[in-house]
């Protein structure tokens, strides 16, 4: 799913200001990799490496990573089934300048910045990012890391959190492979198939075979987007994915569309705005009529972006003019396994 042009200027003026792009005279720089996908520039590579070397040093003799260093701290986490660990690491646990692989071999510890994707896929994804002056894809945090044995070699699957320093969470899934000595990407999502809005990953009891991704509709680009001016905070779809192992990667093994009112909606609308009367019709209670219908909730031209409040569980309130007052109120009642729509109140 690509986003256009005016949906990520959109998202930039939403998200701006607060996480702007760090510089020299507010400290050192995070460092581009495939968990910050967002910077640009090669930020403080030097403090970067001085923080990896002093973290290694530390493992050597035996001391502690999460005790303060000379430049920065570091927040650790250890991988499920192995000794490997990735440290965020930056004058702040919260806003890291970087993470950092460490593991073990023949009796030496031994460490790298986290790895970035190939070429081509970073620039898709700094493009896709950058523009939102780092408010998502810079100081990211890792959520989880499962160690695994793959048919080439030594395996991490690693959660990251490309939202940790916005309100929601945006995580999504590396998978990396021990080759030559150093960990390099070989998978992520590209974006054209995988959806942050609110994305949350789980991942099963043990093994790197599969996931689970839990997401909105908030950041996804699809038929029925832009019917209504989505917030953050405010109403979405809500999706359930399963991906599975397949080759080197993971492909999408089925996606569900969690039932729901706002769903409904949405779907309403979209059919009656395309003339889909059929499909429609399914969305209405047995007491409204299709004309009825069509006149308070279709959209000429489609996809207007209204705003829309809810009201209580299953009543939403709609402005669909534009100036800031809500003139229709329509109500939605579960019938059998679906929500329906079932009293239309325009004002």
């Amino acid at each position: 799913m690509r986003f256009p042009i005016w949906f990520l200027g959109t998202l930039l003026l939403l998200q701006a200001c607060a996480l702007a792009q760090p510089t020299a005279a507010t400290g050192p720089a995070p460092v581009p990799s495939a968990a910050q996908p967002a910077v640009e520039g090669p930020g403080s590579q030097s403090y970067a490496r001085r923080g990896l070397e002093a973290l290694r040093n530390r493992l050597l003799h035996g001391g502690s990573i999460d005790e303060p260093l000379t430049e920065g701290v570091s927040r650790c986490l250890q991988a499920e089934g192995g000794e490997q660990m990735i440290c965020a690491y930056g004058p702040s646990p919260d806003q890291p300048v970087t993470l950092v692989l460490l593991w073990p071999d023949d009796g030496d510890w031994h460490g790298q910045l986290y790895p970035q994707a190939r070429d081509g896929i970073a620039a898709e994804r700094r493009d896709l990012f950058a523009p939102r002056g780092c408010a998502f894809g810079c100081f990211s945090q890792v959520r989880k890391v499962r160690s695994g044995q793959g048919k080439d070699g030594p395996e991490l699957l690693v959660v990251v959190d490309l939202g940790a320093q916005a309100e929601s969470p945006m995580e999504e899934v590396h998978l990396l492979r021990l080759v030559n000595g150093a960990w390099e990407i070989t998978w992520l999502p590209g974006s054209g198939d995988w959806n942050w809005g609110h994305a949350k990953v789980a991942l099963p009891d043990s093994g790197i075979t599969d996931f689970r991704v839990r997401s909105s509709s908030w950041w996804r680009e699809d038929r029925f987007s832009r019917y209504f001016a989505e917030q953050e905070s405010g109403e979405h779809r809500w999706f359930a994915e399963r991906w599975v192992r397949k080759a080197s990667g993971f492909m999408l093994r089925n996606q569900v569309e969690e039932p729901s009112p706002y769903s409904s909606l949405v779907r309403l609308v979209h059919f009656l705005s395309t003339a889909d009367d059929d499909r429609a019709r399914e969305f209405l209670g047995p007491d409204l009529g299709l004309e009825e219908a069509r006149e308070a909730l279709a959209q000429d031209p489609p996809r207007q972006g209204w705003a829309m409040r809810r009201i209580g569980e299953l009543t939403f309130e709609i402005d669909r003019k534009g100036n800031g007052e809500y003139d229709l109120s329509v109500r939605f009642s579960r019938v059998e396994d679906k929500y329906k729509l079932t009293e239309i109140v325009a004002r």
